[in-house]
């Protein structure tokens, strides 16, 4: 995990896309 930072924080990123997402999914009408 510490040898590959810009991976784990890659994975979060598309973790918290994918929550923004279905949060505008659902409220940006």
């Amino acid at each position: 995990s510490q040898s590959h930072p810009f991976y784990t924080g890659k994975q979060h990123i598309l973790q918290t896309a994918k929550q923004v997402d279905k949060f505008r999914q659902r409220y940006g009408k």
